[in-house]
């Protein structure tokens, strides 16, 4: 064993860009997703939004807010695939994701209004469009 003072590796970091061509089934497949991802998250907020102007908002003791959003009922992904049965044609993970994308943007709001996360501050959680879709 030498003495010498080995040379720290240095590792290169390469960028692939890829573009996919899908066939038409898998188009339709794609474009259903987005879809039926649109219309959950856009009905978890429709709910979450409900909840809070018709009995949060009505509510004075501010006390009992956290308990009244425990106590909150919100359609299960079992209960939505019975209400719309074309979400049942997508993958479950895609509608799974939507869900708690709409549920981590309501937290990041409440604790943005609380001062309590770190960072920039979180306006209210915005309805995603088929048209102009936000990030």
């Amino acid at each position: 064993m030498s003495n010498k003072l080995v040379a720290p590796v240095e590792t290169q970091h390469r960028a692939l860009k890829l573009r996919i061509y899908p066939s038409l089934s898998q188009e339709i497949l794609i474009n259903k997703t987005f879809g039926c991802v649109r219309q959950i998250y856009n009905n978890r907020l429709f709910e979450r939004n409900q909840f809070y102007e018709q009995i949060i908002k009505q509510e004075q003791d501010k006390t009992k807010h956290k308990a009244l959003w425990k106590t909150a009922h919100f359609s299960t992904e079992k209960e939505m695939k019975q209400k719309f049965p074309y979400l049942s044609e997508v993958s479950s993970q895609a509608l799974c994701s939507a869900t708690m994308f709409a549920e981590q943007a309501y937290k990041n709001f409440f604790a943005s209004v609380k001062g309590t996360r770190a960072g920039s501050s979180v306006g209210k959680p915005k309805f995603k469009s088929k048209k102009s879709p936000h990030p």
